[in-house]
Formats: structure tokens, sequence, C-alpha cells
């Protein structure tokens, strides 16, 4: 409390603020890694997060999965597939099953 005191008699308003611990942003590196995973998700497939961390990896852009999803939260468009089999799905096999189960 009396660092806070000493600090708004020293430079009013913004020394109550905490500055923020650690180096600033590395904003031309969140550029990259951005471009690089919309060039990603531009592909015609479904991702997961450790799928393009990964992907990344490869390109020699290490990344944890955990990382990858703090990349991807901002993108409106970007979220976990939802767990169904609809993609493994043979068309074929399905209506056969629908046919056998409604006779």
């Amino acid at each position: 409390m009396r660092l806070v005191v000493t600090r708004f008699a020293e430079t009013g308003r913004a020394g109550i603020r905490r500055k923020r611990p650690g180096p600033a942003p590395d904003t031309a590196k969140r550029g990259r890694i951005t471009a690089a995973l919309t060039a990603l998700l531009a592909q015609e497939r479904r991702w997961t997060a450790a799928q393009l961390a990964a992907a990344l990896g490869e390109q020699g852009r290490t990344l944890s999965t955990r990382q990858t999803r703090t990349y991807l939260r901002p993108r409106a468009g970007w979220r976990r597939t939802v767990p169904s089999l609809t993609q493994r799905q043979v068309p074929v096999r399905v209506g056969r099953a629908r046919r056998h189960l409604a006779g």
C-alpha cells in the first residue's frame, strides 16, 4: 500500500497502474505465426490444435498445442471439432443400415 501511495505522489494516476511483467510482446513473431496459421486453415481439411502445432513445427515454428490454441482463440471461424463420426461414414453403408433398421 505504501508503494502505491509513494508512486501516486511521484507520478500521479499513472503510478497506480501496475506495469506488465516481462518483455514487450513480439508483434513480428505473432504476425508470422498468424499468417502461417491462416495459410494452414485455408486448406480444405479439418485440423485439431495438436495437428496445427505439428504442421507449424515442420515449418520451423515450434509451438505447443496450448500456445496454438491461444493463437487461434481470436479467430472467429475456428473452434474445436465436434466429436462425431459423420465425416467417416460411407453413404452406401449408411443407407443400407437405415433400410435395415426401418424394416
